[in-house]
């Protein structure tokens, strides 16, 4: 059974006058890292009403480095997530890269495969299958119907 955790961050809301309140999930185990299950509320500049709620993925999502499946004397050095909700990645994957010390590869539902590391997003061009971490993600991406 999962027992995941939200903690509440507001900030001031860069396309509004009112704030944005993000739900992150975490699991409080060492070597798990939600990936899907965050949500974003817009909130107005009163405080006083909900605006707009976003759930950044439509299901909840749980990296676990015990269960990669990696062999025996390797070990996790990124993760790779299939996005639908949006053409560009949600923010929220830049606070788990963060969190997880580690890069994240995101496949988008028009065919892009983005890399969200150092706390930045830009677009990975590596072909499927290249000695990359960009082209292992492609291949990936390719191998669930993409």
């Amino acid at each position: 059974m999962l027992n995941v955790h939200y903690d509440y961050v507001v900030v001031a809301d860069p396309a509004g006058s009112g704030f944005l309140v993000y739900a992150l999930g975490s699991t409080k185990k060492p070597g798990q890292f939600v990936l899907g299950g965050h949500i974003r509320v817009s909130v107005s500049a009163d405080g006083g009403r909900v605006e707009r709620i976003d759930p950044l993925s439509r299901t909840l999502l749980i990296e676990d480095e015990k269960y990669t499946g990696l062999p025996k004397g390797t070990h996790l050095v990124g993760m790779y997530y299939n996005q639908i909700v949006s053409k560009k990645p949600v923010e929220t994957l830049i606070y788990t890269s963060n969190v997880s010390k580690r890069p994240i590869l995101v496949g988008t539902p028009d065919g892009k495969v983005w890399k969200i590391a150092d706390g930045a997003i830009s677009i990975d061009r590596s072909r499927p299958g290249s000695d990359t971490m960009g082209g292992a993600a492609r291949k990936a991406f390719q191998h669930c119907g993409r």
